[in-house]
């Protein structure tokens, strides 16, 4: 699995692997028989049946979540003995890339980025707001 993008997950053709974190790989996949596409988030961090117990919780506690600023959850699966989630996939730019290349540390923003830097900070704690008030706690904020 290392380094190796697969052709197929469980059904779904990859387009392109999106980014990759401590706990998994996020690919861009087609929908079988649709010109739509979803993000498909495949774990390869290590598994254990407390963990499998706790992802699908969480994954019903998310799934039922509707906010504009939360993906869509399709649904989880298992694919060669790795759970991985099905979502709606958002093109655009990762938050830390954005942020990235926004941001320098010290410095001020330009006067033409400050206003939508600050529209999406505020976006993302009215998000984290809807979260807390459902008792769900993001685990990478």
């Amino acid at each position: 699995m290392q380094g190796v993008v697969p052709k197929n997950i469980d059904g779904y053709p990859v387009v392109k692997e999106l980014g990759r974190g401590v706990s998994g790989r996020v690919y861009q996949v087609r929908l079988p028989g649709r010109q739509r596409y979803a993000a498909l988030k495949l774990f390869t961090g290590e598994i254990d049946p407390a963990w499998t117990t706790r992802f699908r919780r969480e994954f019903g506690a998310v799934a039922r979540c509707r906010h504009p600023g939360i993906v869509s959850v399709y649904g989880i699966g298992e694919h060669e003995g790795r759970p991985y989630i099905l979502m709606e996939y958002v093109k655009g730019v990762p938050i830390d890339v954005a942020m990235r290349d926004s941001v320098r540390p010290m410095a001020p923003l330009p006067g033409d980025r400050q206003g939508s830097l600050a529209s999406a900070v505020l976006q993302i704690l009215d998000t984290l707001k809807y979260l807390h008030g459902r008792k769900i706690t993001h685990r990478d904020i």
